[in-house]
């Protein structure tokens, strides 16, 4: 299916219903977890922008800056080896509610803390860290959890429309954030954060057994050995030479630490570049969060046309430059629209690994897989902003990113990325299932899995 275009001349409009992504709408449970997924990531975002102008105006130093906003990432690295095989063993269902239970109160400490002038970098940047652990259980649960209740062929564009809400809401959040900070109200966009985390509790709760696919029930098909291996079963899927999945690992890993700090340095580089704390922050966040929108809703169709390698490789080819272009970017005008094209070029390699990743692994290790590429993300992401921090404190941002982007193109070709022969893992056909227990070099001695 494609995107039915019609005539300009008859007054050109996109054919809604051929946008393959949509088509998850039509599923109540989805729709309801759609909602409620993109109110608080409104307001993660509402969050995210207030948090770094607030360490900017408050320290002036970009190595704080990035510390709070990476702070959260630092438990994904931590919990990696438990977080999945939580999200694999535990019901998902009850794990969502506790955890974003569990994010609201430490989001209203948080606010508390800033009302209460007693907001200090290093306990904001604990506040953080503690909310990211929380993260780190809901993100792998949260992509498996789609598995459970949507139906399989429902589940490519389930999960686009997933990153799409993410993205949505670094439209939004940055939108309403600008208002709070325009006044100073640092405590009421986290307050309204805080609110954000139960409109994703009510519509949890709102998921029925009815709701759970036939093969949600038998996703715990484990071996003896396997038992005791398991922390490192996503791992170790991910490296083994059946899944296909070691090259765009190392695509997903490289991209994470060359491109992620420019979220992360952004209201720095917003205020001591661009000389535009608050607009330049609330601008290029926006703008980032459009181009990763407009990604996110066309993916699933870009994949259906032009394949998913083919797709991910003119993302992956183009991000390099786009970093390299902002680096040199004269003003705020220009800068702006080039942070969409970060948003295009960076969230649609990611997106398409990690679509085409889930896509290929089985359902009783889906949740281990994503939590391998959260502890990526968890690890680099935080790494890198601070490592990249330092070094605008010295060279400049300008300097750092035209050689971010020099260093990323260079990698990508390095590990073949562009070539021809580069391919992302096909699906996981159910109806030929992989010899888990082989691949991970194991002795299949089936033990009953647990029910939902």
């Amino acid at each position: 299916m494609t995107v039915g275009i019609k005539n300009l001349a008859k007054g050109s409009l996109v054919d809604v219903k051929s946008i393959d992504s949509l088509k998850a709408l039509q599923y109540k449970p989805f729709r309801r977890l759609f909602i409620g997924a993109i109110t608080s990531n409104v307001g993660t975002w509402v969050e995210t922008v207030a948090i770094g102008i607030y360490m900017q105006t408050t320290t002036h130093n970009a190595t704080y800056v990035a510390a709070a906003i990476a702070a959260g990432y630092v438990p994904q690295a931590l919990m990696g080896l438990f977080s999945g095989t939580i999200a694999d063993h535990l019901p998902r269902k009850k794990i969502l509610v506790i955890t974003n239970l569990g994010s609201a109160a430490i989001g209203g400490l948080l606010a508390i803390a800033i009302a209460q002038d007693f907001a200090y970098p290093w306990f904001v940047i604990f506040l953080l860290f503690l909310a990211g652990f929380l993260n780190a259980v809901t993100f792998p649960t949260w992509q498996a959890f789609l598995s459970d209740i949507v139906p399989h062929d429902k589940v490519p564009a389930a999960l686009t429309l997933m990153f799409t809400q993410w993205n949505l809401g670094r439209v939004i959040g940055p939108a309403i954030a600008a208002i709070f900070v325009a006044g100073g109200q640092y405590a009421l966009a986290l307050t309204f954060n805080a609110i954000s985390f139960l409109g994703v509790v009510g519509m949890v709760l709102l998921v029925r057994d009815h709701h759970f696919q036939k093969d949600a029930l038998d996703r715990s098909t484990l071996t003896k050995q396997s038992r005791k291996k398991e922390l490192t079963a996503g791992w170790r899927f991910i490296f083994s030479p059946e899944s296909h999945m070691r090259t765009p690992y190392f695509v997903f890993a490289i991209s994470i630490f060359w491109a992620s700090p420019f979220i992360a340095l952004i209201p720095n580089v917003a205020d001591e570049v661009f000389k535009y704390k608050n607009l330049g922050t609330s601008l290029f966040t926006t703008f980032q969060g459009i181009g990763a929108v407009l990604v996110s809703v066309f993916m699933t169709t870009l994949h259906v046309k032009y394949g998913p390698t083919r797709t991910q490789q003119v993302f992956v080819m183009t991000l390099p430059f786009v970093l390299i272009f902002f680096g040199l970017s004269p003003n705020l005008i220009v800068a702006s629209p080039i942070a969409l094209f970060f948003g295009m070029t960076y969230l649609g390699t990611l997106t398409s690994t990690t679509l085409a990743t889930q896509l290929a692994t089985p359902p009783e290790l889906k949740g281990r897989v994503a939590a391998a590429f959260m502890a990526t993300v968890g690890f680099l992401f935080p790494l890198a902003s601070i490592l990249q921090s330092i070094f605008i404190e010295h060279f400049g941002a300008r300097q750092l990113f035209v050689s971010t982007g020099i260093i990323l193109l260079s990698l990508l070709i390095a590990i073949g990325a562009l070539k021809k022969s580069y391919a992302l893992p096909v699906p996981y056909n159910s109806a030929e299932p992989k010899d888990i227990a082989t691949v991970l070099g194991e002795t299949p001695v089936p033990v009953q899995g647990e029910s939902l």
